[in-house]
């Protein structure tokens, strides 16, 4: 509880003391309650401070889990109540009703239930909401925000707010998503408030980049230096090399089957079907052993690399007994440039390590014109990650050798072969790794997909 003095002190332009004053007289744990409301949401910033987004916040998320009270007391339906009350009494009817709604009900009653449901409620409620800022075909909002990216989410979401209080944008409403997209983009692209020359979506880039040298530099100095010699090249996308079609064809023509299939038939195992792999193998000329052809697909290893890219992709959903396509893996089968865009950030695969380490060794190639013996490209790639703190081996476990390292690059130089992205030549104890000029652009897409991508709070 605060005093009146205190009220007067976070009441910044005057409107919220006399709604307060009078709750209190009308019942005094109830106007205590709504103060508490008001400082927790404007912090001696003013009614301009209440958002939406700060409400919603507040009724479904800090609340239930910030607030503490005895067992007995129903503290968020009491608050909510208080909140409810105090939006009455400044005008600020939407928020009023939310707080009032069935939707923050159901949000606290799963709260009862557990922490875990309630957030899940949380998230749900937030999302139909509709003033929740959706990640684009070309941008992800990261789970860990620098200060540019916060203010940006922040202001995607008045952006909103403001377009449903004006009826331009209706949470359920038929083709809102599309509509809801196109305003995030188009706030994304306005000009910075404080960076005359950038927009909000640059200086996000920016902020992300500049992140990904320094993380490295309180790490590994000469990683930091080796990001830091290509950071400029990440600023802007890399666009597909002219030859995309070329290169993915394996890949667009495995989606485009599973299309005109209407899926594909999978074992009890979830993989390939039998003769689906001998069709493949007989179409791209996969087998060269003799006369027995494959028996699985376990016997021609560039499909399951094309299986396991096509599922990382997000191209299928993971269904055991059939491989049906999503609206990206119809959309991948039908244009280059989309099937492009969608394979570049996995071509190391899903593992965080492998992913890391194929960053790093494009770094150290394109620091020496593209290619590089083997003896002298792991070695230097397994030092940088030891100086990062990797390890090996689980828990206080070694840094990684050259063995750890060409294990996890396994998958991306397999891949890079067969797209034509990554040649290892020479004999096996004497190779050198060379990217093609597609793999080139390949790479560089991949590591700023990394680099300026979402930030996840893991090694970046």
């Amino acid at each position: 509880m605060h005093d009146d003095e205190d009220l007067d002190r976070s009441d910044a332009d005057g409107v919220a003391a006399p709604v307060i004053a009078a709750l209190r007289a009308a019942d005094t744990e109830l106007g205590s309650n709504a103060e508490a409301v008001w400082n927790t949401l404007t912090w001696g910033e003013g009614i301009g401070t209440i958002t939406q987004e700060a409400v919603q916040n507040f009724l479904w998320y800090e609340l239930p889990l910030k607030w503490l009270a005895p067992p007995e007391d129903d503290i968020c339906t009491t608050m909510a109540a208080a909140a409810a009350a105090l939006f009455d009494g400044l005008g600020l009817d939407r928020y009023a009703t939310i707080c009032r709604s069935p939707e923050t009900a159901a949000v606290h009653a799963a709260y009862r239930r557990s922490d875990g449901e309630g957030r899940r409620a949380f998230r749900r409620a937030v999302e139909r909401s509709g003033i929740d800022p959706p990640d684009l075909d070309d941008f992800t909002w990261g789970s860990v925000m620098g200060p540019d990216e916060a203010s940006a989410r922040s202001t995607v979401a008045m952006a909103l707010e403001q377009a449903i209080a004006a009826g331009e944008l209706v949470p359920g409403g038929r083709g809102w998503r599309d509509r809801q997209r196109e305003m995030t983009a188009a706030t994304l692209d306005r000009p910075h408030p404080s960076l005359p020359t950038q927009t909000w979506r640059s200086a996000i880039l920016t902020e992300r980049l500049e992140h990904w040298v320094s993380f490295a530099r309180g790490r590994s100095p000469a990683l930091g230096a080796l990001r830091a010699r290509h950071a400029n090249r990440l600023l802007h996308a890399i666009p597909p090399p002219g030859d995309a079609a070329e290169r993915l064809a394996p890949l667009r023509w495995l989606l485009g089957e599973a299309d005109n299939q209407g899926g594909l038939g999978l074992t009890q195992t979830g993989a390939l079907n039998r003769a689906f792999v001998i069709e493949a193998t007989q179409r791209w000329q996969w087998w060269d052993l003799g006369f027995r052809g494959p028996n699985r697909q376990d016997d021609v290893w560039q499909l399951g690399a094309l299986f396991d890219l096509a599922r990382h992709c997000g191209t299928a959903p993971g269904h055991r007994r059939r491989l049906q396509l999503t609206s990206l893996g119809r959309r991948m089968a039908a244009d280059p440039a989309v099937a492009w865009g969608a394979v570049v950030p996995w071509l190391a695969g899903a593992d965080e390590f492998a992913q890391m380490m194929a960053e790093t060794a494009t770094l150290v190639l394109l620091d020496h014109d593209g290619e590089l013996a083997a003896a002298d490209l792991w070695p230097t790639v397994a030092g940088l990650a030891a100086e990062q703190g990797w390890r090996v081996g689980g828990h206080g476990g070694e840094p990684p050798g050259e063995r750890d390292v060409g294990w996890a690059t396994r998958q991306w130089l397999q891949l890079g072969d067969l797209f034509g992205l990554v040649h290892e030549l020479g004999e096996w104890r004497s190779r050198r790794i060379r990217l093609t000029p597609a793999g080139e652009a390949a790479m560089v897409a991949y590591v700023r997909s990394r680099a300026a991508g979402p930030r996840s709070g893991l090694f970046a």
